[in-house]
């Protein structure tokens, strides 16, 4: 690797540190320190010690300060609550992010939220406190311990007065909607959303011009698979480069080793909520027919969340009474989330069955991850999404009720089938742990903060644009110097028109545009110049005409 003389560290330590003068907010000593270091390093060779211009406006970063709000109520177990305790998980993988955790509700059963209290970086925002009540305490919902959709920008701003987070991550359409009547705000919003049509054959027009707005303003937009992200760039390709993915999320607890055997009295698993897609009433009244085939089978159930049916005004009860007398089942009402992975460990087989309407959705279940992770097979649907991850050979696919006494049947009275279903479903599950989530997201986290080109004055952009362009006069000339050296006239030629190009760039412009292609410009060409001074130094090694300088 390269090294440059004291005098190169100094002079481009110095530089650095002066055109970063230009930008607000910066922290000189993390310039000079990254100066020195990157020129000690001499990635980037010829001028290598320069600050690499994309890190220019992140070097203020000690700390990313993060909000999470969802419309959800922690008290009840289910996916939504799990989902925001999850996120506050996975963003604590990272040391030096403070991520704060919005109450929606009173929480007077704070399972889920027990694992949070461990956490140094991590914090519960309760909005019901006594600190709050000058500011909050007047409104029907302070008094009431719940934050209606309406209230909740109110109260989400508030937080903002008392800390400047970076950005939000935001769940719940109601409460998205809301956030749209106010703009400032919503500019800061990382939403996350999965209630929406997976088809564009389901929306109706409203629903389109509600998913493009938000879109249209939120900071970005986080949803849940691959397929989900696929479907809303098709839908609005403007929002490319603002859709993440987000994967449903699960802790990897080391202690809790799986065998991926099964027991001598083999045992159903479902921990989740009760709804009519989720085919709760069904899979209870199809129990009893599995028990004629395994008479010791059991089915072990944990959730204490109820939605409202379309089909059945006495569902909750209804289902209740299955729980509560069905021979065989073991109803254990809402647990922690520890509790729920002890129940699952001592069961056999991860139930997952859902109506055919769902067979086409988009999302994955992150109770199936949860089953998975802990060595189960499970039952679930076969769909698009489900093949892609888990291949269109897992032997326990179920889109029937018939096909679920089946499988059930296949899974017990074939162990070798049993262990093949229970490694593939684990060792596709390792790609959803807290830790995975954050090395995927990490960058895209990271990046919010550099500064915002929009808070730079016309005047700053215009110094930012004349450095730019000195910078790329420069390096234009070690460009075709090295081209020169290499002999490689039609790069030459290449070059000369792209010289020729910046130079009719407008001189006094204002524009961010200009700024952001200039910035392109000069990343490209420092790149170029570093891969033309790498193919240099392999020629003169190769042809023993000695170094770069002679």
């Amino acid at each position: 690797m390269l090294k440059f003389p004291s005098d190169k560290i100094r002079k481009t330590a110095q530089r650095v540190r002066n055109n970063a003068k230009l930008i607000p907010n910066i922290d000189y000593k993390s310039v000079m320190k990254y100066a020195l270091e990157t020129s000690r390093s001499a990635q980037m060779t010829i001028d290598a010690g320069e600050l690499n211009l994309t890190n220019y406006h992140s070097l203020d970063t000690k700390q990313l300060k993060v909000l999470i709000y969802g419309n959800v109520n922690l008290n009840l177990l289910d996916g939504s609550a799990v989902w925001a305790t999850s996120v506050a998980r996975m963003l604590s993988v990272g040391e030096n992010i403070q991520t704060d955790l919005l109450l929606k509700t009173h929480v007077h059963n704070d399972r889920l939220l027990k694992p949070l209290y461990e956490l140094d970086n991590v914090q519960i925002i309760d909005p019901f406190a006594e600190k709050h009540r000058e500011q909050l305490g007047t409104a029907r919902w302070y008094k009431r311990k719940d934050i209606s959709p309406g209230y909740a920008p109110t109260v989400i701003q508030h937080c903002f007065n008392e800390k400047d987070y970076d950005f939000c991550i935001v769940r719940g359409y109601p409460v998205i909607k809301a956030l749209l009547k106010h703009p400032h705000l919503m500019k800061k919003m990382w939403v996350y959303l999965t209630d929406f049509p997976h088809s564009m054959e389901e929306f109706s027009v409203q629903e389109f011009e509600d998913l493009q707005s938000v879109l249209l303003h939120c900071n970005r937009f986080l949803c849940q698979t691959e397929e989900m992200r696929e479907f809303l760039i098709e839908l609005f390709p403007f929002a490319k480069d603002k859709v993440y993915v987000l994967n449903p999320m699960i802790p990897m607890n080391e202690e809790l080793k799986p065998t991926f055997k099964i027991s001598n009295q083999p045992s159903l698993v479902y921990a989740g909520k009760f709804a009519d897609l989720w085919m709760s009433q069904e899979l209870l009244e199809l129990f009893p027919t599995i028990r004629q085939r395994l008479p010791k089978i059991t089915f072990n159930i944990a959730g204490d969340k109820f939605n409202d049916s379309k089909v059945n005004e006495n569902f909750k009860e209804d289902v209740t009474q299955l729980l509560e007398i069905t021979p065989g089942v073991k109803w254990i009402g809402g647990v922690s989330r520890e509790e729920s992975q002890k129940l699952i460990l001592e069961s056999d087989i991860g139930i997952s069955y859902r109506s055919h309407e769902l067979d086409d959705s988009l999302e994955l279940s992150t109770k199936v991850l949860e089953y998975a992770i802990l060595g189960k097979p499970v039952i679930f649907n076969k769909s698009d999404m489900h093949t892609r991850l888990f291949g269109d050979d897992y032997p326990l696919y179920a889109n029937s009720d018939e096909e679920v006494v089946a499988n059930i049947l296949l899974a017990v009275e074939n162990p070798e089938i049993y262990e093949m279903a229970a490694k593939r479903m684990f060792e596709v599950a390792k790609r959803f742990t807290f830790e995975s989530m954050y090395v995927q997201l990490s960058d895209k986290l990271w990046n919010e903060k550099k500064i915002p080109l929009f808070y730079m004055t016309p005047r700053e952009v215009r110094e930012q644009i004349r450095f730019y362009k000195s910078r790329l006069a420069v390096l234009s000339q070690e460009y075709l110097f090295l081209i020169n050296r290499l002999g490689n006239d039609e790069s030459k030629i290449e070059m000369d028109e792209a010289i020729m190009n910046a130079a009719h760039k407008v001189d006094n412009s204002e524009s961010y545009e200009d700024l952001d292609m200039y910035m392109k410009d000069v990343i490209f060409l420092s790149e170029e110049v570093s891969r033309l001074t790498k193919a240099l130094r392999e020629k003169h090694m190769t042809d023993g005409t000695g170094g770069l300088h002679e």
